[in-house]
């Protein structure tokens, strides 16, 4: 039952993609590369990146992307004692999309996929003649759901919108992204 399931659901799959218009054979081998901009819910701070999209075919892409999230600061100082901590995250994905709507022009996809999500804290303090100082790093394996869309501007040029979830142990975050994209 479950193999006829997943026949059907990958048939309808194939004939929606086939549906869509346009020649099967425009974006195949195509890639998009471009600049992100963020924001994580659960870090609560805005992310800079860069993405890269490959177009396997029309209605099915890879995308490949690096985050860096701004880092939280603190510093203290009491005359006698200072001290200063910095915490820092990043995170790679990789994501397959299903476009199931597009055209020359646009393309709205859902997508699936795993990321891998690094924090990094560090302090340094002194209080006279005395300095310490020391660091932690954390990371973990993420499993990414979402969906977004492509609009083409120009042959070259376009802008691309993504809202996903990064479902990681201990908790999860909403990430919505603006890319700025490049066709080669």
């Amino acid at each position: 039952m479950k193999k006829s399931l997943l026949t059907i659901v990958m048939s309808l799959a194939a004939l929606i993609g086939f549906a869509q218009g346009g020649n099967w054979n425009d974006r195949i081998g195509q890639w998009n590369a471009g600049i992100v901009i963020g924001y994580g819910t659960d870090i609560s701070k805005p992310s800079f990146g860069i993405r890269g999209v490959y177009d396997i075919v029309n209605a099915f892409s890879v995308a490949g992307s690096f985050d860096y999230y701004l880092k939280e600061s603190e510093e203290f100082d009491a005359g006698y004692a200072s001290a200063s901590a910095d915490l820092k995250w990043w995170d790679i994905n990789v994501d397959a999309h299903w476009n199931f709507l597009y055209s020359d022009n646009y393309k709205i996809y859902a997508l699936v996929g795993i990321g891998y999500i690094h924090s990094k804290y560090s302090y340094s303090g002194s209080a006279g003649e005395y300095e310490m100082g020391d660091s932690a790093s954390d990371s973990s394996m993420a499993g990414n759901f979402g969906i977004g869309g492509q609009y083409n501007f120009t042959e070259r040029w376009g802008v691309a919108f993504e809202a996903k979830y990064q479902a990681y142990s201990g908790g999860g975050q909403f990430v919505p992204a603006i890319s700025v994209m490049y066709r080669f």
